[in-house]
């Protein structure tokens, strides 16, 4: 029984096609797709309909008479997405939600990109677009978010923090250049229009964004007065500090600074202005650099002998309580 109900979960073309049709997926993944008629090719550049499909049994056979080339549903899509067999049945996993167990493979569950990506960079130009792909937290998103850190759903929503499915370059046209399915965990932080910042905390590549090195992440949130402002380096470090009762901005990363003008705006609204960047040689080096710009700004890091880096480690090593009487006297 067990054995059966194991089988069941797995991720493979018999499970699939138990839950959604074959047709179903032609009509989703061929794009020119007919049933009755010849239509070009998707796959290059078809000037004539050269393709006509066939059924048998309920299932369907692409045929391209200019080519020659025949495909099922499964090796249409490695043949569209230049993918293996086993990162097919992942998209379609993936895209129909249907909860199939990817790791039963024993590949490794990481993130598959489709297409080609800009330079493998952390920071993707801005002139490319995001558009991403939402879907329902799970429970093991909130035994990241909140069993790590405290970070609840209500603050996650406040920040404008959603799980994604996958995500979408696009150019200035909005047509997509590449599309990345995500198979770990994965969220965006949604800045605007087609502007995100992307987070897989588990992920082979951990960030990805198209933003302004000089955007201030958590500014939108802040109240327009208050005592105390703590500027830090990452959202997440942001969110720590609001559940503990505190105010914070993120900066893009530690080396990034933001204008005279902003810190003049910032420092009317709040009386006291702390920077805490992680206690390791870049966050020492560039808070120095703050101090000497800013001379009232106070510098607070988390203490070395911790053995952790920033307020989002700490939390999660030594918990909520140790963690609010480490900030009494900030």
């Amino acid at each position: 029984m067990i054995k059966e109900n194991l089988d069941d979960l797995e991720l493979n073309t018999k499970n699939i096609l138990r839950k959604v049709s074959d047709l179903t997926l032609w009509m989703y993944y061929c794009t020119n797709f007919s049933i009755n008629k010849m239509f070009k090719s998707e796959l290059y550049n078809d000037k004539n309909p050269s393709v006509k499909m066939y059924f048998d049994n309920n299932k369907g056979r692409y045929h391209d008479f200019g080519t020659g080339e025949t495909h099922d549903i499964f090796s249409y899509i490695c043949k569209k997405y230049n993918c293996t067999f086993l990162e097919s049945l992942r998209i379609i996993n993936s895209d129909f939600k249907l909860g199939y167990n990817a790791l039963s493979t024993n590949k490794e569950n990481s993130q598959l990109v489709l297409g080609a990506l800009p330079p493998n960079k952390s920071i993707v130009s801005q002139k490319y677009l995001i558009h991403v792909e939402k879907r329902d937290f799970t429970l093991k998103d909130f035994q990241y978010w909140n069993d790590k850190y405290y970070i609840n759903i209500d603050t996650l929503n406040t920040y404008n923090i959603n799980r994604i499915s996958s995500y979408h370059l696009l150019d200035s046209n909005k047509k997509i250049i590449s599309s990345t399915y995500c198979y770990t965990n994965t969220y965006s932080y949604y800045y605007k229009d087609y502007h995100y910042k992307l987070y897989a905390p588990f992920g082979n590549k951990k960030w990805i964004n198209n933003l302004n090195k000089d955007m201030l992440l958590g500014y939108d949130q802040l109240p327009y007065k208050g005592d105390m402002l703590i500027i830090t380096k990452s959202l997440k470090d942001v969110m720590v500090f609001k559940i503990l009762g505190y105010n914070a901005i993120s900066i893009m990363n530690e080396t990034s600074m933001f204008s005279d003008k902003k810190y003049k705006e910032l420092n009317s609204r709040f009386k006291n202005i702390i920077l805490n960047l992680d206690n390791d040689d870049t966050g020492i080096k560039f808070s120095k650099k703050w101090k000497d710009i800013y001379s009232d700004i106070k510098l607070f890091f988390i203490p070395e002998k911790s053995k952790t880096k920033d307020i989002s480690d700490y939390i999660e090593k030594y918990r909520l309580e140790k963690t609010k009487k480490l900030l009494i006297n900030i």
